[in-house]
């Protein structure tokens, strides 16, 4: 038996509830997005495989994993855990303002949530 997640299994409990369906205009300008798809996705996930690799190092973030028997990831974001006991306890948003400072945008995609 294959493993699941909870993220997938409270998804499929929960599909019926979403009700956001798209229009034809919404379709249309999706459908023109298709010919890049596989470039996009391509180079996402290499840009995702370097900043992984770069992120081994710093042991208070945790960049998303990409489960057994996955080859890819999106990477519409790339995602990880900020873990700042390693961080001399400082909350997000200061490490966030910090990294700022050196010239790099960063935002909390789930500010308030399991991600924590």
């Amino acid at each position: 038996m294959q493993k699941r997640c909870l993220e997938y299994d409270l998804l499929m409990k929960n599909l019926h509830l979403v009700k956001d369906r798209m229009n034809e205009y919404e379709g249309a300008i999706l459908m023109g997005q298709l010919p890049g798809l596989k470039e996009r996705h391509a180079i996402r996930n290499r840009n995702a495989k370097y900043l992984t690799g770069k992120l081994k190092g710093c042991p208070g973030l945790v960049p998303q994993k990409l489960y057994e028997g996955t080859t890819a990831g999106s990477y519409y974001l790339y995602t990880w855990a900020y873990k700042k006991e390693h961080f001399n306890n400082a909350p997000c948003d200061k490490f966030f303002k910090a990294i700022a400072a050196e010239g790099f945008e960063l935002s909390p995609y789930i500010s308030n949530g399991a991600a924590k």
